[in-house]
């Protein structure tokens, strides 16, 4: 890899468009000082977080 192109913005927020459509009070941030695919990995691993429990509510209710 050595062209350095940021992607971390548009992860960023990319990820935060679909955390936030499943929960509008869902925020991520990835860590701007260490850009590296941990902190992607860490954001993707949120957004599962939050779908699956956000899933869990809608099938929830459903039962009920």
């Amino acid at each position: 890899m050595s062209n350095h192109i940021n992607y971390h913005g548009f992860f960023e927020a990319y990820l935060n468009g679909i955390a936030k459509s499943v929960d509008p009070r869902n925020e991520i941030k990835i860590n701007s000082k260490k850009r590296n695919i941990d902190n992607i990995s860490t954001a993707w691993q949120q957004v599962g977080q939050s779908l699956s429990s956000s899933m869990s509510k809608v099938s929830s209710r459903v039962d009920a």
